[in-house]
């Protein structure tokens, strides 16, 4: 495995955790200032400014008891890298605890830094959609 692919299943697991413990400057830091998130069923997040809030809703309306996330292809060409995979979160809301099984692709830039920061994520639920979704 290059050193790249390394670094990306790094920085995966390491954002995975950052999202896991609630940190949302930490979880933020993952991204590039104009990251574009496209959550499901929802519209896309644009930039630090929409990201941002989102997260910091989404991580006060829930707990995130476990994130297990499998990194499974990597394909980088120069600066740029495509990962995609599954993770598996149990949330608590409300009381309720709720488990997923979550499908990604995830776009990387290298900074200037030898830093790899996301800057196109789009999920998807493994849970059958309500109806009328």
């Amino acid at each position: 495995m290059d050193q790249a692919t390394e670094d990306i299943i790094r920085a995966h697991k390491e954002w995975g955790e950052a999202f896991r413990s609630g940190d949302v400057a930490q979880t933020m830091a993952f991204l590039t200032p104009d990251a574009v998130l496209i959550p499901p069923n929802e519209p896309a997040r644009k930039g630090a400014e929409e990201i941002e809030p989102w997260a910091r809703g989404f991580l006060e309306a829930v707990t995130v008891q476990e994130i297990d996330i499998a990194v499974d292809s990597v394909r980088v060409a120069g600066d740029w890298a495509v990962s995609h995979g599954r993770w598996h979160m149990t949330l608590e809301v409300g009381g309720n605890v709720m488990s997923d099984t979550t499908r990604y692709v995830v776009i990387w830039e290298r900074q200037s830094d030898g830093a790899w920061k996301v800057v196109h994520d789009v999920w998807n639920g493994g849970l059958p959609a309500s109806p009328g979704d």
